[in-house]
């Protein structure tokens, strides 16, 4: 999981994944993009195809998730990241999330749809600022979680999954300076 501000921001998001998937991953993967007309998600079963690389060339924000399936069915719908809509159905932030949530419903789908939907609910009836928001869901869940948001910003929430940045530029699974738990950083 990494989220990457800057110039070819899916391209290094999705490679940040492929060089920690010999530690978790393999069975989907997707991004999240800022664009100029909002948010462009996709998703993929199996590798990452080389040619994803060059999706969305102009954003300089993505967020990028490999899966390794711990809870719910591997399919093209538990891929992360995660569309969370506001009251009117559209995108505003998209969520992928480290770890196994066990609350979570087992119905089939993955924990870490579940934890989108726990925090689209408290996005719309909270008036909090939005960084609120994923630090209470990830207090709720006590998972890691990487969210951006169509107006352009990024967060994490460190959970029991140790999570990082690199500088400015990044927040990733396995950076240079540890996010202390129960802490949210914005990138």
């Amino acid at each position: 999981m990494s989220v990457y501000r800057g110039e070819d921001a899916v391209s290094q998001a999705l490679t940040a994944c492929q060089e920690n998937e010999q530690h978790s991953g393999g069975h989907s993967w997707g991004f999240a993009a800022v664009t100029d007309d909002g948010l462009e998600i996709g998703h993929g079963l199996g590798e990452i195809p080389p040619y994803v690389s060059s999706v969305c060339d102009g954003s300089e924000l993505a967020l990028g998730h490999t899966r390794h399936a711990t809870r719910g069915e591997i399919t093209l719908e538990n891929a992360h990241p995660f569309p969370v809509y506001d009251a009117e159905g559209e995108a505003v932030a998209a969520l992928a999330h480290n770890g196994t949530w066990y609350e979570a419903p087992d119905d089939g789908r993955c924990d870490s749809y579940h934890i989108a939907r726990l925090l689209e609910t408290m996005y719309r009836h909270n008036d909090e600022p939005f960084e609120d928001v994923v630090r209470d869901a990830g207090e709720i869940t006590g998972e890691t979680i990487t969210v951006i948001h169509r107006d352009g910003r990024a967060f994490a929430y460190a959970g029991r999954f140790g999570i990082t940045t690199d500088g400015e530029a990044a927040i990733r699974s396995s950076g240079e300076e540890p996010i202390r738990p129960g802490r949210v950083v914005e990138l």
